[in-house]
């Protein structure tokens, strides 16, 4: 039972936890790569073109499509 607002919150950040670990699973490799190194470990899209073998453009478009999946699997 939650018995406060600040419980109801924790419950919620969590919760949103376990979605976003499960959603994770499910990236491909160029995903996952803009999901830590850029989301997470707020490293330049510029950076990580070098690594991802592929334009800043596409890792632009990877990232807006990956920001699509995340929102969508948070709203379920």
């Amino acid at each position: 039972k939650i018995n406060n607002e600040l419980e109801f919150k924790k419950k919620i950040e969590w919760d949103n936890l376990i979605i976003l670990k499960d959603k994770v699973q499910e990236l491909n490799g160029i995903e996952k790569l803009v999901f830590f190194e850029h989301l997470l470990a707020q490293k330049e899209i510029t950076n990580l073109v070098e690594v991802a073998g592929c334009s800043r453009r596409t890792l632009q478009r990877v990232k807006k499509n990956l920001m699509v999946k995340l929102k969508n699997a948070l709203k379920n």
